[in-house]
């Protein structure tokens, strides 16, 4: 498996209006968010500094969905008793990012990589409004990320998006169609906050660097914890649900050494290697549900999921009240994969779901490590071919450390955002979806294949893709390759 020469994952996360990384004391710059890299040479992975100096760049944040009017606890102090209506004035500090030189001691507390001079994030200022019909727009049928991303590029704001979606659904041969219903967008914004749950969004600063990497990266994603957790040096640690007590306690130690080290550990809270892992890296662990956030799955580790809710970082791609199905999981074991720098397996099986993880990171880039088993064990199976194809052997935490630490912090670009170079036809430039969806099959082929097929411009094609994706009537696959939907 190629190594992955990658940042750490980017930003905090919003706590009620207020960031969580926006502890000012006077006009001093002030480092946080994760911990000085060491001996994994992580110093650039490893957060934010907040070097602020002058004037800050605020914004507000999603006023609707935050949950708590009761203040806000920031780093360097309470800001306590505000009203509704002082958490609505409220707003968020963007920050600067550079990569630090590379350390060669253990990652310390409390210590962030430093800022870039010069470069400030751009702040994305989301009103109440546009933040639901964001919600509202990527809950719509057959919308997903790409054709999320590109109807907001093409609008503008995902309120004219919402409005365009009938006609142009029509003009993929589908009639009468109706974006998601505003009351049910409402009450799962209620379901939200009564979770006490936030919304992080794609363009966001706080919205993870190497997440947003990943290709079909999930464009809103709900969370409960601590968003900063995220910005520190990630690493996915998978396995066996009907794991063997050897491997369980094997996986517990090495996220425990792990984690000593300064990184966090991110699972899938599975039972077997999943909730070993989380539990040998506690505190320094994030937990990815394929269900909605306030849905616990299993039931056995309802307990474990509400404390790494409470002391640690949930994270969920699917709306709160969503009950965990199949086809959900391999949604969040791509999460699981784009947060981290690496992924390792520690026993799984030949058709394991550890394995689709890995095969997703391996696909980004990033790398990809397996603990060796028994050859007679059938639970090692899949680990062992993991490591004939390609993957790291590790034995001990050691490996694993010694391994990250040639990253360079620089994630790589994904095909979705190659992708997003493309510019939409001009009004006098059309291409019929009918046309286009002539040379589809249920084979799926490149865009770019498309476009020299057809003669017309990049912009036609993606906007013809665009209408037959909102009609049903196509599928998009990895690598910028679409088909007719079956």
């Amino acid at each position: 498996m190629a190594g992955y020469r990658g940042a750490g994952c980017g930003g905090g996360g919003s706590r009620a209006l207020l960031h969580p990384l926006a502890e000012v004391q006077g006009r001093q710059g002030l480092r946080h968010g994760g911990r000085r890299a060491g001996r994994a040479g992580l110093a650039r992975h490893a957060g934010l500094r907040r070097d602020l100096g002058g004037d800050f760049v605020c914004q507000p944040d999603f006023v609707g969905i935050l949950a708590g009017d009761r203040g806000v606890r920031a780093h360097g102090g309470v800001v306590a008793g505000l009203s509704a209506g002082d958490l609505a004035a409220a707003g968020d500090c963007r920050h600067r990012v550079r990569p630090a030189p590379r350390q060669h001691r253990a990652p310390a507390a409390g210590r962030g990589a430093q800022g870039r001079e010069g470069q400030v994030s751009q702040a994305v200022t989301l009103s109440q409004e546009e933040a639901f019909a964001r919600i509202r727009l990527l809950r719509s049928a057959n919308i997903g990320p790409v054709s999320y991303a590109q109807l907001l590029r093409r609008f503008g704001s995902a309120q004219e998006a919402v409005a365009a979606l009938p006609d142009l659904a029509a003009r993929g041969a589908k009639r009468n169609y109706q974006p998601a219903p505003v009351d049910r967008i409402s009450r799962e914004v209620d379901a939200a906050r009564k979770a006490g749950a936030r919304y992080l969004f794609h363009d966001q600063p706080d919205y993870p660097a190497l997440l947003a990497a990943m290709e079909g990266a999930p464009p809103i994603v709900t969370y409960r914890g601590d968003a900063r957790l995220a910005a520190r040096p990630c690493l996915a640690m998978v396995g066996a649900r009907n794991a063997s007590a050897a491997a369980v306690k094997l996986a517990r130690d090495l996220a425990r050494d792990i984690a000593a080290a300064g990184f966090v550990v991110v699972s899938g809270l599975a039972k077997g290697i999943d909730g070993a892992c989380h539990e040998g890296a506690f505190p320094h662990t994030i937990g990815v549900i394929a269900s909605g956030i306030d849905i616990a799955y299993p039931p056995q580790h309802a307990a474990l999921q509400e404390r790494i809710a409470k002391e640690a970082l949930l994270i969920a791609e699917e709306p709160p009240g969503t009950e965990p199905r199949g086809q959900q999981f391999p949604k969040r074991n791509r999460v699981i994969a784009g947060l981290s720098l690496g992924t390792l397996v520690v026993e799984a099986a030949p058709k394991s779901g550890s394995l689709i993880t890995a095969r997703l990171a391996g696909e980004a880039g990033r790398e990809v490590m397996a603990v060796p088993g028994h050859p007679a064990d059938a639970r090692a199976q899949g680990c062992n071919q993991l490591i004939r194809e390609g993957a790291v052997l590790v034995q001990s935490a050691d490996d694993v450390i010694e391994l990250l630490s040639t990253f360079d912090g620089q994630p790589r670009s994904s095909v979705r955002e190659a992708g997003e170079d493309w510019r939409f036809a001009e009004a006098d430039e059309e291409l019929p979806s009918d046309d286009l969806a002539s040379l589809l099959s249920p084979a799926p082929v490149a865009v770019d294949e498309l476009v020299r097929q057809t003669g017309s411009s990049p912009g036609a094609v993606a906007m013809a893709l665009l209408e037959l994706e909102i009609a049903g009537r196509l599928e998009r696959h990895a690598g910028g390759r679409v088909s007719l939907a079956q």
